[in-house]
C-alpha cells in the first residue's frame, strides 16, 4: 500500500495513507475494525483493498496497486471481489471515496456502475481536498 500510495506524497494535501504504519494497519484488523485482501502474482503482493462493513454497505478504501503491476486488471478484480463479499452478507451497496482530483479512479468506478452519491470536503493541518463519495447497488 505504501508503495502505491507514494505517488501521492507531492499532492497537496498527501494522502492520508501515507501517515499509517504497519502497527496501526494490524490493530485495525486484529480488532476486527476492517479486513483486508490481498492479490500477488507470483507469490508476491501486488495489489491490496482494504474494508469494513457498514449499516447499509461494504466500505472499501486503500484500493492499491504497485506501480509495476498496474495495468493488470487488479484494482478491477480486488473491486469485484469486495462486491461480492457484500452480495454475500446481504449487503445492498458497495461504497468507496476518491479524491475528485484523481480522474482515473474516478473513471475506473464510473466505469464499474459507481455514481456520485456525495461529496466532501476533507480539512486536514496540510491542506484541503474534495473527495466524492461514491456507490453501487449490489444485486443478488
Amino acid at each position: 500500500m505504501m508503495e502505491a500510495f507514494e505517488e501521492y506524497r507531492a499532492a497537496v494535501p498527501p494522502s492520508s495513507a501515507l501517515d499509517e504504519t504497519v502497527d496501526s494497519i494490524r490493530e485495525a484488523l486484529e480488532s476486527g475494525q476492517e479486513e483486508a485482501v490481498i492479490l500477488t502474482e507470483d507469490g508476491i503482493p501486488a495489489a491490496m483493498v482494504r474494508y469494513r462493513y457498514e449499516e447499509d454497505a461494504i466500505y472499501f478504501f486503500r484500493l492499491s496497486v504497485i506501480p509495476p503491476r498496474r495495468k493488470r486488471g487488479y484494482a478491477r478484480r480486488l473491486i469485484q471481489w469486495v462486491e461480492q463479499r457484500g452480495r454475500s452478507k446481504g449487503l445492498p451497496i458497495s461504497r468507496c471515496k476518491v479524491r475528485q482530483s484523481v480522474s482515473r479512479n474516478l473513471m475506473l468506478y464510473e466505469n464499474m456502475g459507481y455514481e456520485v452519491k456525495d461529496q466532501e470536503l476533507v480539512v486536514r493541518p496540510e491542506g484541503s481536498v474534495k473527495a466524492l463519495i461514491l456507490e453501487k447497488k449490489l444485486g443478488p
